[in-house]
C-alpha cells in the first residue's frame, strides 16, 4: 500500500475561524541561494495535556481568541501560523509562534469552543533543528498541513510542514529549512515523528537538501510508515556526480504509537 503524503498551503488570517482540511503534494522551501546539512531528527517531547473533561459546543474558535487563550494559558507572545484546522470533534489543531519576536519558538495546539470562549485542550512543543531567524527573511510559515488518522490505528493525527530560516554563521549564511511534524492528537498533543526533508544553504560550501515524504507501508504491519526520498548536492551545481541519494525510513511503532527511524 502507497499513499503519497498530500498537504496544502495556507494563508494566515488572524481573526478567521478554522477551516476544513484539502490537500496538495509537498514542494520544496521556497528561497533564493539557499541549504543545509543533513536532515536531523529531534527528540520527541512529552505533550502537555490536562485530564479535564471538555465541554464543546462544536463551533470553531476564532484565531484571535485561540491566541487569547494561549497567552492566558501562560504562552508568552502567542502568534498564530496559518489557519487552524477542524479536527471533526468539536476541536481544532494549529501551530503558533511563542516567545520573543527573533529566535521564537513552536508549539502545536489543540483548541475548542467552550461556550464563548477558546480553551486550550493541550499543546506541545515543536523544536526545530537550529533556532529561527526571523529579521531579514519574515516568521516561520505553516506551508502545507493534513489532518487525518495518518497511522491507521482508528485516532486523528496532525502532520504540519513548517519553512523557517535559522540564524546565520560566518561564511554560511543562513539556511532555509523545511520540517515536518507529526502530532498525535489523543489523549492530547504529542509529537510522533520530526525530521527536515529541505534544506537549503546560502552558501555553496554546504549541502542542500531536496527530498519528498511518503507514506508507504514498509514492513507489512497495516500501519503507514514515512519515507522521505530525494537527493542532497552541493548547491553550486546540478550534476549528478555532486549529489547523494537520501531514502530514510520512519516507521510506525505500536507500542510508542510514534514513527522511529530505522
Amino acid at each position: 500500500m502507497i499513499l503519497a503524503v498530500s498537504i496544502l498551503g495556507l494563508a494566515c488570517g488572524a481573526g478567521d475561524e478554522a477551516q476544513g482540511p484539502t490537500a496538495v503534494p509537498a514542494t520544496a522551501a521556497p528561497r533564493e541561494a539557499a541549504t543545509a546539512a543533513p536532515a536531523t531528527a529531534t527528540a520527541v517531547p512529552p505533550a502537555t495535556a490536562s485530564a479535564v473533561v471538555w465541554t464543546r459546543s462544536g463551533k470553531a474558535p476564532t484565531v484571535t481568541s485561540i491566541l487569547a487563550a494561549l497567552r492566558e494559558s501562560g504562552v508568552s507572545g502567542a502568534r498564530a501560523l496559518g489557519r487552524p484546522q477542524t479536527v471533526g470533534d468539536g476541536r481544532v489543531v494549529g501551530v503558533a509562534s511563542h516567545g520573543p519576536e527573533e529566535g521564537p519558538s513552536l508549539i502545536a495546539y489543540v483548541a475548542s469552543d467552550g461556550g464563548g470562549q477558546a480553551q486550550i485542550e493541550g499543546r506541545a512543543d515543536l523544536p526545530t533543528a537550529k533556532p529561527i531567524l526571523t529579521s531579514l527573511m519574515g516568521p516561520p510559515v505553516v506551508a502545507a498541513q493534513e489532518i487525518g488518522d495518518l497511522d491507521a490505528d482508528g485516532e486523528p493525527e496532525a502532520m504540519f510542514f513548517v519553512q523557517y530560516h535559522d540564524e546565520p554563521q560566518p561564511a554560511v549564511g543562513d539556511v532555509a529549512r523545511g520540517h515536518y511534524f507529526v502530532v498525535d492528537l489523543d489523549p492530547g498533543p504529542r509529537v510522533a515523528a520530526s525530521f527536515e526533508s529541505q534544506a537549503h544553504p546560502q552558501a555553496d560550501v554546504l549541502l542542500e537538501r531536496r527530498a519528498t515524504v511518503r507514506r508507504e507501508d514498509l514492513d507489512g504491519d497495516g500501519h503507514p510508515d514515512l519515507r522521505v526520498r530525494g537527493r542532497e548536492c552541493m548547491s553550486a551545481t546540478e550534476g549528478a556526480e555532486d549529489c547523494t541519494p537520501v531514502d530514510e525510513r520512519w516507521i510506525w511503532d505500536a507500542p510508542t504509537d510514534a514513527w522511529t527511524r530505522r
